[in-house]
């Protein structure tokens, strides 16, 4: 009996790593999605009316996939044109890259979301500041290109640098410490004779 793989069979296999590490977001369509998600379950949101001009400092793909998960709720939204309420976003992050172990690295993404209803003729009617936390584990050889050109998915602090080996942590210090032990031993015995 023989084994036999088809043709798609074979390609599954070569290209389902990709597949796979391509679902990775990217720290802006999280940030988007959690703008979303705050906005949803802000009391501002319940607050507002029926149509909403929506306002957020955000790439065109970032603010289509936060409009698309709003529209989802059944309110009618314009972004950034006409009359009416308006519900101004902004994002203030603190995101961190720390290298786990070889191949895989620590994502943190952390700060606020801070909403603001805003009337017609510009008056301040509310605001409201969500807290949000988001930490995953990312591939190490592509984790800093999950962060785009927006301020807001940028990391702030990244530590990358691979930790030190068993051989950098304990064998090499023993070696020289070895060979500094037999060198001072034979130079006194030497000197003995």
């Amino acid at each position: 009996m023989r084994f036999r793989l088809s043709i798609p069979a074979l390609l599954l296999i070569f290209y389902l790593p990709a597949a796979v590490q391509a679902q990775t977001l990217t720290n802006g369509q999280i940030l988007a999605d959690i703008g979303a998600s705050s906005l949803i379950g802000s009391d501002l949101w319940d607050g507002a009316g029926e149509r909403i001009i929506l306002q957020a400092e955000l790439p065109s793909p970032l603010k289509a996939r936060l409009v698309s998960r709003l529209i989802n709720s059944g309110r009618q939204i314009s972004i950034d044109e006409g009359d009416g309420e308006r519900i101004r976003m902004e994002w203030t992050t603190s995101n961190r890259l720390e290298r786990i172990d070889g191949n895989t690295a620590r994502r943190k993404l952390e700060g606020s979301v801070s909403v603001y209803l805003i009337s017609g003729d510009q008056t301040v009617l509310g605001t409201e500041v969500i807290p949000f936390n988001y930490e995953d584990s990312v591939d190490a050889a592509d984790a800093e290109s999950l962060a785009g050109n927006w301020t807001a998915e940028r990391f702030r602090l990244v530590e990358m640098e691979k930790r030190p080996g068993l051989w950098r942590r304990i064998a090499e210090p023993a070696v020289v410490i070895v060979a500094t032990g037999v060198t001072v031993f034979l130079l006194y015995n030497v000197r003995s004779q």
